[in-house]
């Protein structure tokens, strides 16, 4: 048997937990604090967000905005990308500062039918995107191509 909880309250300033069904809106639940502030969210559409505070994964707590607390010897986070059927084709972690994007890290692929592929670290020396450029690659194979960058090792 199903039950659905039903709000139809229109007042969304209150606190607590707002579960909600209306042809309006979309079907959602929130979280509010206090002052009304939603600090959590589902929607129906598949988008969820958190708003401020931390999330832990395994654990009950977390020393970070994201923690995945997992066993020895076993990977804590995925990327995947499922429809990648192109060679070349990339996914990847990305790192931001306001809306300057400095640096990257990405995989692609060089092999369709075994899913190899080649790791790829990223800089932009003006924070755009678009203007990523790979530094340094480790293919498949293990060999390290460092884009004609020099090696400095210090002491």
């Amino acid at each position: 048997m199903r039950s659905i909880i039903k709000n139809t309250n229109t007042n969304t300033t209150s606190s607590g937990l707002l579960v909600r069904t209306d042809s309006a809106t979309s079907n959602y639940i929130l979280a509010a604090n206090n002052n009304g502030s939603y600090r959590f969210g589902v929607h129906g559409n598949g988008n969820a967000f958190f708003n401020g505070g931390s999330v832990a994964i395994g654990n009950t707590s977390a020393a970070c905005k994201l923690e995945v607390n997992t066993t020895p010897d076993a990977d804590a986070i995925t990327l995947r990308t499922s429809t990648a059927d192109t060679l070349g084709q990339t996914t990847g972690v990305r790192f931001q500062y306001n809306s300057a994007v400095p640096a990257a890290i990405r995989a692609r692929l060089t092999n369709v039918s075994s899913g190899a592929g080649d790791l790829g670290f990223y800089t932009a020396a003006d924070g755009t995107a678009g203007n990523l450029t790979n530094r340094l690659e480790i293919s498949s194979a293990g060999v390290q191509d460092h884009k004609a960058n020099s090696i400095v090792n210090s002491a």
